[in-house]
């Protein structure tokens, strides 16, 4: 759930490093914005931000598949955790 920040506006709780641990917990080789949403309690404008935060990035690459963007790790062998600034969800 969003917190208030010090400035009295609404804060995502969610980091994308929450959504890169997901890649190595969820069972299957990509996810969706619900996938996302579901697993972390959050919405899924803000699981869509998160991923494609990290879309553009070039952590991860995307598809349409039907009318859903799936997201997939594009290195399987590296850890993503290690590309991600400890303050950028601030």
């Amino acid at each position: 759930m969003p917190e208030r920040g010090p400035e009295g506006t609404f804060r995502s709780t969610v980091t994308t490093a929450d959504v890169v641990e997901l890649f190595d917990v969820v069972d299957g080789p990509v996810l969706g914005s619900a996938d996302v949403a579901n697993h972390l309690g959050c919405t899924r404008d803000t699981a869509r931000r998160k991923l494609d935060l990290l879309e553009k990035r070039g952590l991860v690459a995307s598809r349409m598949v039907g009318c859903t963007k799936v997201f997939w790790r594009v290195d399987r062998s590296s850890d993503l955790r290690e590309w991600l600034d400890e303050d950028e969800d601030a």
